[in-house]
């Protein structure tokens, strides 16, 4: 048996090593880049722009571009400084939207979109040359000073972050709904659902008044992205009152994509059961396709057809 003086000195140093071992936890764990915040710079392709990428729970409300708050009640700010500057001086061939169906609101048709939805079928077919390109297919809306986007998405390949690392997604499809500064190129996503060929998404984005999610401005818009095959949806929630007049029924983009294979096989997603409303009531029904020249010529195309309402957007064409 031990003498106490023994188990004192014991039962000493096996508190000091716990109290140790805590504080070097601490010290860690204060330098690693926190949860759900964006990542410090660090080696990336030297094309990939200066994106903040933030994934967030579903249903987190963005009450700023660099504050949320998370369904659970927790808010979070943090400071641009996350963000260090990064010159772009190599792009790859498509690096933006190959094709859309817009409308822009004019005289008498309102002063801000209040909602919009599309539906579409995943690709029956991904890309054959499955590298690190990203393709993503949504419809949404911006504001009427080109800042903010809004859009529920279906994704193939990789959104990355400021590391140029896969933050969401992989050689695989995937929906989620993202809100995009298209200055600062902060952007918020929702955590991700698995998709896959040939299922039926739908993008839908409305405005509510009163949200209580939004605690100032007490009203914003709700972007879902919803796979409407297995009844499965991811939301964020985006707490600002401005006026949006520029609406896209559909659109394909591509990110790091270097020839025309790294788009999928398949030849064209039509974007069906359109709705579109304003704030004074009015329902928008006519869409304008337009398409983007790129070197290699993929073919993009885009075309609306009022007597089905469907709008067609086309590659490999």
């Amino acid at each position: 048996m031990k003498s106490n003086r023994t188990k004192n000195f014991s039962e000493a140093i096996t508190k000091l090593t716990e109290n140790i071992f805590i504080i070097a936890v601490l010290i860690a764990t204060t330098l690693l880049p926190m949860a759900n915040t964006p990542l410090a710079q660090a080696a990336r392709p030297s094309w990939f722009p200066n994106y903040c990428a933030i994934e967030v729970p579903s249903g987190t409300a963005i009450l700023s571009e660099y504050s949320y708050r998370t369904p659970n009640g927790t808010t979070f700010n943090w400071s641009p400084a996350r963000c260090p500057g990064h010159i772009v001086d190599r792009a790859p061939t498509i690096n933006d939207w190959l094709a859309d169906g817009i409308h822009t609101l004019g005289a008498g048709e309102g002063n801000t979109y209040r909602t919009i939805t599309s539906n579409w079928t995943s690709p029956s077919s991904s890309p054959s040359n499955q590298g690190n390109q990203g393709v993503f297919f949504f419809d949404g809306l911006i504001r009427s000073d080109g800042v903010w986007l809004m859009q529920p998405v279906l994704g193939w390949g990789c959104a990355r972050n400021t590391t140029g690392a896969c933050q969401v997604g992989g050689q695989y499809w995937w929906i989620s709904a993202i809100l995009d500064n298209t200055n600062t190129h902060v952007f918020y996503w929702s955590t991700a659902i698995t998709s896959s060929t040939n299922r039926n998404i739908q993008g839908k984005i409305f405005y509510a008044d009163p949200l209580d999610d939004c605690s100032i401005t007490d009203a914003g818009f709700k972007i879902i992205a919803k796979e409407n095959s297995i009844s499965s949806s991811t939301t964020l929630i985006w707490c600002d009152t401005s006026n949006y007049t520029y609406g896209y029924a559909g659109v394909l983009e591509g990110k790091g994509v270097d020839s025309c294979n790294q788009l999928p096989n398949a030849v064209n997603i039509n974007y069906t059961s359109i709705a579109a409303t304003t704030d004074n009531g009015a329902s928008i029904t006519s869409w304008t396709g337009e398409w983007y020249s790129w070197t290699p010529d993929c073919g993009p195309h885009a075309s609306y057809n009022s007597g089905t309402g469907k709008l067609t957007l086309r590659w490999h064409t």
